[in-house]
Parts: C-alpha cells; sequence; structure tokens
C-alpha cells in the first residue's frame, strides 16, 4: 500500500484514539490514585492532538513524514485505550468493556465532553482551548453508530502506569517521526505549556500528578521543570507567598517523602565578625557561608516561624538552576536580636584562598571592563533563576546586585572576576499570615539605594502587596546595570543628568524623604533605548524593556509575567555569543 493511501486509514486510526481518550471515565469513588491515571491520560490525549496538527491532520498531510509506521502506532494505541482483552491478557489490568450507541446530538464540536473538567486536562484546556476547538481533534466526527468504550471501576496502580507508560512511547514515537525542527518546536511547546500547569496548580495533589508527566533522567528542561515542581509542593505544604486560590495541602506519602528535614543550628557552635549581611565563618569547626537576619527582639519571636520557613524553602534549592548556596540550617540567636541562615561553603571557595562572596554591586565598582559574553551570562542565569522561583510561586522581594554573588580568588586577573559561578541570595522571608500580620510588615532595609530596585507601588510603608511583577521590575534593573556595566544609581544619574548618589546622601544627613525616580517609561525614551542598545545590543535591551513592561496590569490575576520571564530566558539565550 502507498503512503497516499495509508494516509487515510492513520487520519482514522488517530480519530479513533481521540474518540476513546474522550471516552475514558471511572465510575465509583474518585479517589487520588484514580484521578492520577485519569490525569496522565489527557496529557497524552494533549501529546496525540498536538502531534495531529504538527503532522498536518487538520490540513495537509506532511508528505515527509512515514505514515505506514505512524498509523500502526496510532492503531496499537487505540487497541490499548479500547481493548479489554488485550489490557488483561498485557497488563493483567480488570476492566469492563461495554457498547454505547452514540447520537451526533450528544457529541458536537462544542460538546462539554470535549473540554475536561477536572485535573490536568482542566489546566491544559484553560491555557490551550485551541486544542479543543480548531485542532486536529475537531476533525473527529461521531454519527449515530456504536461506540466501545472502557469502564475502568478500579485500578491496580502498578498496572495502569505500565499501560499509560506504553501510551506515552507510542506518542514520543509518533512525535520522532517529525522532522527535527518540528520536534525542537514541539518540545519547547510542551515545556512552556508545563511550566504554566506547574504555576497555575493549586494543590499539592495537582503538582504530584505533574511531576509524573516529567522524566528528569533523560531531558535538562525536565530536570529544571522537575525542580520548580519540587519546590512549589513545598511551598504549598508550609504555606509561604500563599494565593488566595491554593487548597490547603494534603500530606500524602510522597509529599513527606520530599520535605527538607529542617536542622535548628546552636549559638554556641558559630564563630563569626560581624553578624550583619553576608559573611564567611565556622559553625561546629567547619567554614561556612552565614546571612544574618536582624529582628527587634518584641517580635523576634513571631518571625521565628517565617525564617523556619525560609530555610526550608532554601534547603530545598539544590537543583544547579536555583543558582543557590546549599543551605545548611538555620540559626536562632535571640541575646543578639538575629536568625541566621547557614550555608556550606561553595566549592570554588574550597579549592583556594578567594576574596569571600563578593558582590555585583562592588565588582560593578572595581572591575571597569568585563565582556559582554560574561555579561549576558548571567543575565541569563539570574533570569532563568527568577523564573524557576516564581514557577513555584515564590518571591525573592529583594532582587538588586548587592545580593548576587560569586567567588573570587584572591589573584584573579583583571577581566576574570566574573568567571565563577552567580549565586542569588538574600531572600526576604514573608510576613505571617494571622491578623497581626499587618503589624509586622516587612521593610527590612529601607536603604534608599535598595529602594532603586523597587517597583514605585513596592516603596515605602503604603506600598502593594508584593506580586510577580515587582520581582521582574528589580530583574530589569540588575539587567541594565550588567548592560551599562553601572551602578543603578550612576544609571539613574545619566538617565536624569543630576547627581542621584549626592542627592541621597543630603537627605539622609538631613534626616529627609528623596524622590526616587524609576524606570517604568525605559522603553518608551528613544535615546535611553538607544544608549543602552550601543553598548549590549538589541536583543539585551529588549530583554530589558520587557522587564519594566506594564503587562498584566495593577495585580497578578494572570500569569502574563511567567510569560514574559520566558520571552526574557529566550532573548537572553539567543544574544549569547
Amino acid at each position: 500500500m502507498s503512503g497516499l493511501e495509508i494516509v487515510p486509514l492513520a487520519i482514522q486510526s488517530f480519530q479513533l484514539c481521540i474518540q476513546a481518550y474522550q471516552f475514558f471515565y471511572t465510575v465509583g469513588h474518585m479517589d487520588q490514585e484514580v484521578d492520577l491515571v485519569r490525569s496522565r491520560l489527557q496529557w497524552e490525549q494533549y501529546r496525540l492532538v498536538e502531534w495531529g496538527q504538527r503532522a498536518g491532520l487538520n490540513k495537509t498531510p506532511d508528505n515527509r513524514l512515514n505514515w505506514s509506521v505512524a498509523c500502526g502506532l496510532l492503531e496499537q494505541q487505540h487497541a490499548l485505550l479500547t481493548s479489554a482483552d488485550k489490557l488483561k491478557r498485557l497488563y493483567n489490568l480488570q476492566v469492563q468493556e461495554e457498547e454505547e450507541l452514540v447520537h451526533p446530538k450528544n457529541v458536537s464540536v462544542a460538546s462539554e465532553l470535549d473540554f475536561p473538567d477536572s485535573g490536568i486536562g482542566k489546566l491544559v484546556a484553560k491555557l490551550r482551548p485551541d486544542i479543543y476547538t480548531t485542532s486536529a481533534a475537531q476533525s473527529v466526527r461521531i454519527g449515530g453508530k456504536a461506540f466501545r468504550r472502557l469502564r475502568w471501576a478500579t485500578i491496580g496502580r502498578k498496572q495502569a502506569d505500565r499501560v499509560i507508560q506504553d501510551i506515552a512511547e507510542q506518542n514520543t514515537r509518533l512525535w520522532q517521526l517529525l522532522d527535527s525542527a518540528e520536534q525542537l518546536s514541539l518540545r519547547n511547546g510542551v515545556d512552556a505549556l508545563l511550566r504554566d500547569i506547574i504555576s497555575r496548580s493549586n494543590s499539592t495533589s495537582e503538582v504530584e500528578t505533574v511531576q509524573q508527566l516529567l522524566n528528569p533522567g533523560q531531558a535538562i528542561s525536565d530536570k529544571a521543570l522537575a525542580a520548580a515542581a519540587s519546590l512549589k509542593q513545598i511551598r504549598l505544604t508550609i504555606g509561604v507567598d500563599k494565593t488566595d486560590d491554593e487548597i490547603p495541602p494534603q500530606l500524602t506519602r510522597l509529599v513527606k517523602e520530599k520535605m527538607p528535614v529542617l536542622k535548628r543550628l546552636k549559638a554556641r557552635k558559630v564563630k563569626a565578625k560581624t553578624l550583619v549581611g553576608i559573611e564567611t565563618g565556622k559553625y561546629d569547626g567547619e567554614d561556612v557561608v552565614i546571612e544574618w537576619k536582624v529582628v527587634d527582639k518584641p517580635v523576634w519571636k513571631d518571625f521565628r516561624q517565617q525564617v523556619e520557613a525560609l530555610a526550608v524553602l532554601l534547603t530545598a534549592l539544590q537543583d544547579s538552576s536555583f543558582h543557590a548556596l546549599s543551605c545548611i540550617g538555620y540559626l536562632p540567636w535571640e541575646e543578639k536580636e538575629r536568625y541566621a541562615i547557614v550555608y556550606e561553603l561553595p566549592p570554588t571557595m574550597m579549592e583556594g584562598p578567594s576574596t569571600g562572596l563578593k558582590s555585583l554591586y562592588e565588582v560593578l565598582g572595581e572591575e571597569p571592563k568585563v565582556s559582554l559574553y560574561q555579561r549576558v551570562q548571567i543575565a541569563l542565569d539570574l533570569s532563568e533563576t527568577l523564573l524557576q522561583l516564581h514557577t513555584a510561586g515564590w518571591l525573592h522581594k529583594g532582587i538588586r546586585s548587592e545580593n548576587v554573588r560569586f567567588t573570587i580568588p584572591e589573584k584573579a586577573k583583571t577581566g576574570s572576576l566574573l568567571e565563577s559561578p552567580m549565586y542569588l541570595v538574600g531572600y526576604e522571608y514573608s510576613r505571617p499570615d494571622t491578623t497581626g500580620a499587618a503589624l509586622m510588615t516587612e521593610l527590612p532595609d529601607t536603604n534608599p539605594y535598595a529602594d532603586l530596585y523597587r517597583h514605585p507601588q513596592a516603596r515605602g510603608n503604603h506600598r502593594m502587596r508584593f506580586h510577580k511583577r515587582f520581582d521582574v521590575y528589580a530583574l530589569g534593573c540588575v539587567l541594565l546595570e550588567l548592560a551599562l556595566w553601572k551602578r543603578i544609581v550612576d544609571v539613574q544619574s545619566e538617565f536624569t543628568s543630576h547627581d542621584l548618589g549626592a542627592a541621597i546622601l543630603k537627605a539622609e544627613i538631613d534626616k529627609k524623604d528623596v524622590d526616587l525616580p524609576d524606570f517604568l517609561k525605559f522603553g518608551s525614551d528613544p535615546d535611553q533605548v538607544l544608549h543602552v542598545r550601543h553598548s549590549a545590543g538589541k536583543v539585551f535591551t529588549d530583554a530589558i524593556i520587557a522587564c519594566f513592561s506594564p503587562e498584566g496590569g495593577s495585580g497578578d490575576a494572570s500569569e502574563s509575567y511567567l510569560g514574559t520571564q520566558k520571552a526574557v530566558v529566550d532573548k537572553l539565550r539567543s544574544c549569547r555569543c
């Protein structure tokens, strides 16, 4: 049979598979394991429909595709979805097979059956409604005929896993029939969708379902997504940065196993010099990095829960995509009105003498020239880190060049100061979710230099509740510093033609407030844009403009800022040289 003759058979098999997915349902109590199976099948339906679009089933079939192999894979998948005998014989899975006469009036293009109302399918339908309205799936038309479907009254988890793994493998093999460019585009689209799903998941059970879809051992992107999903699950469990729609956590065995162990350290074992900011010291005789947080005695105990939650989350940042120091635990020291987060010494500091963890802010004032390649790499690492945090729903709240750190050898040569890995520090803890939270409003650093990185609506005593866009604005400020290789106060002085540093200093001496400028109109000033393009190029500049964009309105009702961050990361990836 020729390729042209096999295409109609492949299309028919594709349609039958979509029908089988659409009519899959369970009976009885919908417990979590059964819902997990259904969600994973919904995901495979999405993968199949995406393949159908790329293969041209809704337009003109791709004549480069091996349709004979595709038809065989589709027929195998249809058999797995509809044959009770095959499921029993191959997987020892007990299901009931039944036939039902389905009339056209019961199922149409706009039928409710087309849009899943629960599980992963519901989120996919929300994020990609085109899959159910204009995709290849809409080529399905059901006439007045008997249709076979399976009633999964009970599900054996291991057997069901094997079935779904085989279906997933068939879909993967279908994807591999596409050309390399289509495969890459498809992979990127799926990664973006999974990131959106993780971000929008509002319960630990939904996140657990997403984790079942990932294969971190085989793909770098899956590894980063798995790390973000794990952090999201931990954040949901301990309630940090909780949103109104999030559901109280279900402490399943899997969730408990993934919770980091919180280590409370003892003050008598620590040796440090300044007890301020970030410094190197010793704990129990071992070299460590210590981050101090000052809390006044009247509210010292009230903040304990927040510091503990912060330490748990920091302990969870083990994946390299977070560019984080490895957290050992937290140290309460009430006599000194301090809490401390203690980290392991970075590997590069163990290799030889170093100047400690030097901040980007310091290097900006010490190193006159740094290659554009290094600056772009730092910008990319920082942007990817924030994307990971926001995917998990965790807000940093303190992004600025002072909190971007590097380990620099003592005898580092000029131009090589920033060749060591970047670490993001300075996470601010969330205020308590209690009626007295307003009395414990978090303004740990009222330094006007730090305020320059804050969105205008995130400054002062009357600031708004913190949103993702405020972190993204701060990211834009650091990217601007990297692009022009100047501290933000000097950038503003150059843009506004007056000595902002002198104005801040005078205000501090006079104990007066100072009116700080912002970058909200940066993208609309052609002279400023041209100046940055001259130093860092168009793509880097466009990434900065995206950070200062007002997209998303005044709140975070949508996840548009996650899309902005993905766009920033993609731009920076494309301009590495």
